[in-house]
């Protein structure tokens, strides 16, 4: 179970690892799991849509700018959290 962080690096894809990077590193993921929570905030260039289906926690702080689309019929996750700042 990692933290992951949206940057919008290559794309607004959610499943393009090349957007993410783990909490606290440069370092982009080599994979995400379903029970990874992903993490959206100021460090984003852009907005995100997620495909996925299984996600284990959604933050959106407060400092994201940008949209964050859900595009799966179903959305199975322990949690969401919006407005709030980790940061």
């Amino acid at each position: 179970m990692a933290i992951l962080v949206f940057i919008g690096g290559t794309s607004t894809d959610g499943t393009v690892l090349a957007n993410w990077v783990i909490e606290g590193s440069a370092t982009a993921p080599t994979s995400i799991a379903t029970t990874d929570t992903l993490k959206f905030n100021g460090d984003s260039t852009q907005a995100c849509t997620l495909s996925q289906g299984t996600i284990g926690c959604v933050v959106i702080d407060t400092t994201m700018n940008h949209r964050v689309t859900f595009t799966a019929t179903t959305l199975n996750t322990d949690a969401i959290f919006f407005g709030h700042n980790s940061e």
